[in-house]
């Protein structure tokens, strides 16, 4: 999981967290959260149709006019298999006011 840039500043057009995973089963579940001050937040689930040794999905959201919000933000993501945790992370950065 990770941040591209790290000095992300209030204009940065998008906001994206990426993850890259290992030993994805058919059928499992990758659920993503990303989420931070005021009413920013995103949330996807992705099933794997098959058998990846490695896999990479992202989650983000795209900066409308307004200015991102100061603070911290943080990004979850959880792989399942028969809805058991196989593996989770977080990674959180911060936005100065």
């Amino acid at each position: 999981m990770g941040v591209a840039q790290t000095d992300l500043k209030r204009t940065s057009p998008a906001l994206v967290s990426y993850f890259y995973l290992f030993g994805g089963k058919t059928g499992d579940r990758v659920e993503m959260t990303f989420k931070g001050p005021g009413d920013f937040l995103v949330t996807d689930t992705y099933e794997l149709p098959r058998n990846r040794a490695q896999f990479f999905r992202a989650i983000g959201k795209n900066r409308r006019s307004a200015p991102w919000p100061g603070g911290v933000y943080q990004a979850n993501v959880t792989l399942l298999r028969n809805g058991e945790t196989i593996d989770a992370r977080e990674s959180r950065f911060e936005i100065s006011k």
